[in-house]
């Protein structure tokens, strides 16, 4: 997308109408993506802040939440560091295997059942036991 000036500036009307409506339909496609992302990124804030609430006393909260952005930001200026350096040096597939295999870690333990699943599993028997 960043070739989109460059292109529009020396196309003149050379390929007219047909040139101009792939570039309107890649850029069209690149927003609904973006946009996508996006709330797929609000969505997974909302989740992760609502679980932690729910797991931690409110007097820990702050303290929690606050170790949590600063690992998240450290991890972001590390990764933009070493994924510009890999990029930089090895090339630029390698750096976009990077960020891919790190959505791939995240998925993996996104979707591993926690702990807590499985205390709450143990409750509810103990409760029925009890209640049975």
């Amino acid at each position: 997308m960043i070739a989109l000036p460059y292109i529009g500036s020396h196309l003149h009307g050379s390929f007219g109408l047909g040139a101009s409506s792939v570039m309107t339909t890649a850029l069209v496609v690149s927003v609904l993506v973006y946009c996508a992302m996006g709330c797929g990124r609000a969505l997974g804030g909302v989740a992760i802040t609502s679980n932690i609430m729910e797991m931690v006393p409110k007097h820990f909260m702050g303290r929690v939440q606050n170790t949590f952005y600063f690992a998240g930001t450290s991890l972001q200026l590390f990764l933009s560091l070493a994924v510009g350096t890999v990029s930089h040096k090895k090339g630029l597939a390698l750096g976009f295997y990077m960020i891919g295999s790190l959505y791939l870690l995240a998925a993996v333990f996104g979707s591993w059942p926690g702990a807590g699943a499985r205390v709450q599993e143990k409750a509810s028997e103990a409760e029925d036991l009890v209640i049975g």
